[in-house]
């Protein structure tokens, strides 16, 4: 028998109703809201100059932005604990995390962008906005993003998942986010 008459919602509405929950949801958002903003923020501007003015300079950057993936993130927080620590007498929120949170998504978002500036000829349509009398911002906004729309949303849909489930970072800092309320929920 499939359903039973005793199955009711009052799992979901006791979830729901565990204290801090909803505020924790609301960091979590928030934290993969501006993690993504910053992440390409920094990211594409830069890699679409260093791909226009500095080829010479694509491996580095590639190197750097790649780093993240072979450092763990216990050694992350090992780093970066002391920082924090000093932040934390501001009494800022757990919205600070995002510093780190862009740190980790570097190497996805890297990845996803690098894909869609290799499928468009940038160069080429640099030029050619150029020659029509664009300025470099309006190349940048108006000729190379609207070509890069999918690249774009692979670097924020693989941001805000890593976002959404950072556990570690948030729970040796003691913030919490979605990842350390459902844990100690299950606990």
């Amino acid at each position: 028998m499939l359903f039973r008459s005793s199955w009711s919602v009052t799992a979901w509405t006791q979830i729901v109703s565990y204290p801090g929950l909803l505020s924790a949801i609301e960091i979590t958002l928030e934290l993969a809201v501006i993690t993504c903003a910053a992440t390409l923020v920094l990211l594409l501007p830069t890699m679409i100059w260093i791909r226009l003015r500095m080829r010479w300079f694509s491996r580095v950057f590639e190197f750097l932005c790649l780093l993240p993936l072979t450092i763990p993130a216990i050694v992350l927080v090992v780093g970066l604990g002391p920082i924090y620590n000093r932040i934390e007498r501001y009494n800022l929120s757990a919205l600070q995390l995002f510093w780190v949170y862009v740190i980790l998504a570097l190497p996805y978002a890297y990845r996803a962008l690098a894909t869609g500036l290799d499928a468009i000829d940038v160069g080429t349509l640099a030029e050619a906005a150029r020659s029509l009398g664009a300025g470099w911002l309006t190349v940048m906004v108006r000729v190379i993003m609207p070509n890069m729309r999918q690249a774009i949303l692979n670097a924020l849909l693989l941001s805000s998942a890593l976002v959404l489930g950072e556990f570690t970072i948030a729970e040796i800092l003691n913030y919490v986010t979605m990842p350390v309320a459902l844990f100690n929920i299950s606990r």
